[in-house]
């Protein structure tokens, strides 16, 4: 019987050899290995610090959206208080407005304003006195007119007249010839007691009636809170000399004095830089 030798190929007797031959299964496992590999590193690398980042981020919009909300919260009650200022502002100025702004220190105004006033009438101003401003309320003058002498037809006439009015008639004094006066206290209309500044003021100048009222009227067209409590006229050499006692009212402004009555007409100095020569 006679023995083949075996048929060893790519082998060398006697030494160590390795097939580096690569076959498609090993392919495949390295393909697979491959895929491992990257899959656990973009899982480590990528998304465990983005999904961490993520969480951190969405942390943030939490915060950042309460945040918005209390801005918007915030500013929802900044309009209304804007709107509420801006409400109790214009009751204010409205309130105000009828009244001078503070007496001090404007009293200058006050001067010009009398000034411009009497000589505006063709009248002489002579005299003009400010007493102290003190804190009061409002009071409306007593009614100090007076009624004509009464004469025969007169209760007639007053018959005659209210048949085509709806007011009462009026009760005749029986006493022909006599000035009956109709002064009555009539209900005094004031504020609190801090809430005005009275100044009261003497005004004096010489002219006609009809100056007089000139004054008066231009008082009234101030449109201005003015009492005119007390008028007295006499007949001198030179005329007559009226004598008004009034009182000027104000108030703190609201609107930071903010008022044509501030307003400085003077340009340049003005008056005596000494007022003895």
């Amino acid at each position: 019987m006679k023995l083949q030798k075996p048929n060893l190929q790519g082998k060398k007797i006697g030494k160590l050899s390795l097939d580096t031959k690569i076959t498609e299964r090993d392919k495949k496992m390295l393909m697979v290995l491959g895929v491992v590999i990257i899959i656990a590193l973009s899982y480590y690398v990528l998304y465990l610090p983005m999904s961490a980042s993520l969480e951190s981020l969405t942390a943030d919009k939490a915060i950042m959206d309460q945040k918005v909300a209390a801005a918007k919260s915030d500013l929802e009650n900044e309009q209304r208080i804007v709107k509420a200022y801006e409400t109790q502002l214009a009751k204010g100025m409205k309130a105000s407005e009828a009244f001078f702004p503070g007496v001090y220190p404007y009293k200058e105004q006050y001067v010009l304003l009398v000034e411009k006033i009497v000589k505006g009438s063709g009248a002489t101003l002579t005299n003009l006195e400010f007493s102290d401003p003190e804190v009061s309320g409002v009071v409306m003058p007593a009614d100090n007119r007076y009624l004509l002498p009464a004469y025969a037809l007169q209760q007639e006439a007053n018959t005659i007249n209210q048949a085509y009015s709806d007011q009462p008639a009026k009760e005749i004094p029986s006493a022909a010839g006599t000035s009956q006066s109709t002064a009555t206290t009539g209900e005094e209309k004031t504020l609190p007691a801090d809430a005005v500044l009275r100044l009261p003021t003497t005004i004096e100048f010489t002219g006609s009636y009809a100056q007089y009222r000139t004054v008066v009227s231009s008082l009234e067209k101030l449109n201005r809170a003015i009492a005119l409590e007390a008028v007295e006229a006499k007949e001198e050499d030179t005329g007559l000399k009226f004598t008004l006692t009034v009182s000027f009212y104000a108030v703190e402004k609201v609107d930071n004095g903010e008022d044509p009555f501030n307003a400085w007409t003077i340009k340049g100095s003005y008056g005596k830089s000494d007022p003895f020569n």
